[in-house]
């Protein structure tokens, strides 16, 4: 690539007092299309954010030949309290143009709008571009859903046509509609991406995948199949190496021990000998010195072949990242028969939805779904009873979890450790110690703050709490859980729903996740009447 818009050379990056997150790596990029892969906690979001500008790397450099567009994973979660309009940083200009429109305007307004005077018109046909609504500006962001906050930072970000977008998760939260404008949006964009994503309807469009594992960076061409073949082949590969490796260390140690063992046979018989006075002393004491000289050399032949199989076997393990599955090993609720939530003629704040019935029976797996802004977010609340329906009834029963799209239940500020023992309490701290192994945060990672974990591995714990601690929910509630996840760890949560014993409520717009759990009801929330 001769000459790229995005490059970086010998990247490392290190917390301080930690080992290397990543170290020695070297990309460009011209202005094409690429995907980032890696699993939860591999440091894709760490790489983006120091190949913005946004961190420091340990050592390295990056060269940005073009403007360079960031869009943060969890740049949906905006803060709340402020409005559209500020969330855009535009507040003071549209506050000034309806005081100059209402004719109470002043010098300092006009000011204020300068250019501007054709702000309100062209947001709305950004409005429109984004599928956003066009009276949005002066509403709360958390009147909006998770999908319509992801494409207002999209919109937030303001590319131009020859800016290279870094994007970290952009399809999460989006609705199936959304979620093809995205894949159409991006793909339209001049300037190229990288983009990390586990929404399998996007890799496929990718025909240029990077992987971040084990610290370094891989490179696949030819697409998402390509991709899994190629991996497939180097974990064969691999397993290969190591087991070759495996039976020739085991065979030089027995060659080595076979060659010992000869030696004190043939020093006993020496031995023996000379008692008897069969061999004069000094020629067994000359004979015995060129037999251990001897038996030393092809000891050590064989000592420096077993190094040599020992470091193979090193290698190997370490392509192949050889690790133990990850499983959830689940507690069973207490409630497994009868009705656990009935909803009757309930109407949601904020939406224009019809009264929703729904009957729900313990064992049962739900489906909602619909587009962005249909109330799928708030219908979970209101079955946890968290938010009051605006009409209605609502009967529940049991322990209910909900496990919302912004991860609300967990506290950033405290270790994985402590949030299981304070959201689900009554074990030893051993126990929840191994229950988070199961999840890969073992020792001195289960006790770093929830904010330093990756989205992928803050979810993992928080189904952890909700689904192997002493208390299981009866009615679990999940809001697209699936966000977040490496394609590894959404297999995981398909095999941990699918053997999970309760009730499941769940908002998804993955056909995948959906097909693999196989839902008993499937209901749509377009503005129409849920009943089952």
């Amino acid at each position: 690539m001769s000459n790229p818009v995005l490059s970086a050379q010998g990247l490392s990056f290190a917390f301080p007092g930690h080992p290397p997150i990543f170290a020695n790596v070297s990309l460009h990029l011209d202005a094409a299309h690429y995907a980032l892969l890696g699993r939860n906690g591999a440091g894709k979001s760490l790489l983006l954010s120091v190949l913005a500008g946004v961190r420091a790397p340990l050592m390295g450099r990056v060269e940005r030949h073009r403007a360079v567009c960031w869009l943060p994973q969890l740049a949906a979660d905006v803060p709340s309290g402020i409005t559209v309009a500020q969330y855009l940083e535009i507040d003071k200009v549209v506050a000034a143009l309806e005081r100059l429109d209402a004719g109470q305007g002043s010098a300092s307004d006009v000011e204020t709008v300068g250019e501007q005077w054709l702000l309100r018109e062209s947001l709305t046909k950004r409005f429109v571009e984004f599928s956003l609504p066009t009276d949005c500006l002066q509403r709360n962001l958390t009147t909006l859903s998770g999908g319509q906050r992801s494409r207002l930072a999209l919109l937030r970000l303001a590319p131009s046509a020859n800016s290279f977008l870094l994007l970290d998760e952009p399809s999460n939260h989006l609705d199936q509609a959304s979620r093809q404008w995205l894949r159409d949006w991006l793909f339209a964009h001049p300037g190229g991406s990288l983009c990390i994503t586990h929404d399998q309807d996007l890799l496929r469009q990718y025909q240029q995948i990077f992987e971040l594992r084990g610290g370094s960076l891989f490179s696949y061409g030819g697409g998402l199949a390509d991709y899994e073949s190629q991996r497939a082949n180097e974990i064969a590969s691999a397993q290969a190496e190591l087991k070759h490796a495996r039976l020739t260390m085991r065979k030089e140690r027995d060659q080595c021990q076979q060659e010992k063992e000869r030696q004190e046979r043939r020093s006993g018989q020496g031995s023996a000998r000379a008692a008897k006075g069969g061999m004069p002393r000094i020629l067994l004491g000359a004979m015995k010195a060129r037999s251990e000289s001897t038996t030393g050399k092809i000891q050590g032949k064989h000592q420096d072949a077993l190094l040599h199989e020992q470091e193979r076997a090193r290698n190997a393990a370490a392509r192949l990242e050889k690790i133990d599955p990850l499983h959830f090993s689940l507690t069973k609720p207490s409630i497994r028969s009868g009705t656990v939530a009935q909803l009757d003629g309930v109407l949601l704040p904020y939406v224009q939805n019809k009264a929703i019935r729904m009957h729900i029976r313990a064992g049962q797996r739900w489906r909602i779904y619909g587009p962005n802004g249909s109330g799928k977010s708030l219908l979970l609340r209101v079955l946890a009873g968290k938010l009051e329906p605006v009409a209605g009834q609502c009967n529940l029963k049991g322990h209910i979890a909900l496990l919302d799209q912004h991860l609300s239940m967990l506290d950033n500020e405290r270790s994985a450790l402590v949030n299981f023992q304070f959201l689900n309490p009554g074990w030893t701290e051993q126990a929840y110690r191994d229950k988070l192994a199961q999840i890969r945060l073992r020792r001195e990672r289960a006790l770093l703050p929830m904010a330093s974990l990756s989205g992928g591995e803050r979810l993992k714990v928080a189904l952890a709490i909700l689904t192997m601690g002493p208390q299981a929910a009866d009615l679990l509630l999940l809001d697209e859980p699936d966000n977040h996840l490496d394609l590894e760890s959404q297999n995981l949560l398909a095999d941990t729903l699918l053997a999970f014993a309760g009730t499941i409520v769940m908002v998804t717009h993955s056909d995948a996740l959906a097909e693999a759990i196989g839902f008993d009801e499937v209901s749509s929330l377009d503005r129409a009447e849920v009943s089952r």
